[in-house]
C-alpha cells in the first residue's frame, strides 16, 4: 500500500516536472577534511550557481557525509542521539569506512539550467545528476490518478464531517456543563441572599418551587407540594432578600 503511494506521487511528480519543463536534480562537490585551494570561476558563470542554490529544497546531510564511523561500545565519544553506530569488529587492523564529505544540495530547476550546469560541471568540479526526471503519464495513468485523487477526497470529506460533528459533540457537552456550573451559582447566591450564613445545603433544604408564576417556600413547612401551603409570590421573596 505505502509503495503504491510512492509510485504514484513519483508518477505525478514526474508529470508535473514535464509540465513545467523542470527536472529535479541534485549537485554535489567533494568537500574534503584537509583545505583545499577553492575553484575561480568566472564571474559571468557565477549566476548560473546561484539560480540553481535559489531554487533548492533540500541540503546534503553534513553529519552522514562528514561523521567518522564509530563502534559500538566505543567510550570515547559520546553516543549523540539517534546515533547508530556500527557492531564492533573483530579483527581492529582493518580501518573503519572514511566518511564520502560530500556536499550539495537538491533543487527543482528548469531544462536549460540544467544543461548549463552539465556543462559546467567538469571545469567546476561538481557533480549534477538527475534525481527524477520529467515524464508525462499515460492516459490510462492519468484516469487511474484522477481515481485516486476523487477517492482521497471523499475519504477527506467524510472525516471532515466526523471531525465537525465531534467538535459540535464537544460544544453542546462544554455548553451543559457551563449551564450547569451557572444554576450552581445562582442557587448560591439565593440561598446567600435568604440566609447568608445557611450556605447552598441550608437552601437545597428550603426546597423552593417555582410553579405558574408563584414560589412556593416550604422551609419550615410540609416538604411536598401535596400538603396544603400558601403560596408566597415572587416579588416578595425578592424583596426580603433585598434584590
Amino acid at each position: 500500500m505505502i509503495r503504491g503511494k510512492i509510485k504514484r506521487y513519483q508518477r505525478q511528480y514526474a508529470h508535473e516536472l514535464a509540465l513545467s519543463g523542470e527536472v529535479d536534480a541534485v549537485v554535489i562537490w567533494h568537500c574534503p577534511k584537509v583545505p583545499i585551494v577553492p575553484i575561480l570561476v568566472p564571474l559571468e558563470e557565477r549566476p548560473i550557481l546561484e539560480e540553481a542554490h535559489a531554487s533548492h529544497y533540500k541540503y546534503m546531510d553534513w553529519d552522514l557525509m562528514h561523521a567518522d564511523e564509530k563502534e559500538e561500545g566505543d567510550d570515547t565519544v559520546k553516543v549523540q542521539p539517534g546515533e547508530v553506530r556500527k557492531p564492533k569488529r573483530r579483527d581492529k587492523s582493518i580501518p573503519l569506512p572514511q566518511p564520502e564529505r560530500l556536499g550539495g544540495f537538491y533543487a527543482r530547476v528548469s531544462l536549460e539550467l540544467f544543461g548549463k550546469l552539465r556543462n559546467l560541471s567538469p571545469r567546476w568540479g561538481i557533480t549534477v545528476k538527475i534525481v527524477v526526471a520529467p515524464n508525462f503519464m499515460t492516459q490510462e495513468e492519468e484516469k487511474e490518478m484522477e481515481e485516486y485523487h476523487a477517492a482521497r477526497r471523499e475519504v477527506e470529506m467524510e472525516i471532515d464531517v466526523r471531525e465537525a460533528a465531534n467538535r459540535e459533540k464537544e460544544e453542546m457537552e462544554a455548553r451543559i456543563i457551563a449551564e450547569k456550573e451557572h444554576k450552581e451559582r445562582r442557587m448560591a447566591t439565593y440561598a446567600r441572599a435568604i440566609d447568608p450564613e445557611a450556605g447552598v445545603e441550608r437552601y437545597r433544604k428550603v426546597n423552593v418551587h417555582i410553579t405558574q408564576g408563584a414560589l412556593w417556600n416550604s422551609y419550615d413547612q410540609p416538604s411536598t407540594l401535596n400538603d396544603e401551603v400558601a403560596p408566597l409570590p415572587c416579588t416578595c421573596l425578592h424583596r426580603a432578600a433585598g434584590i
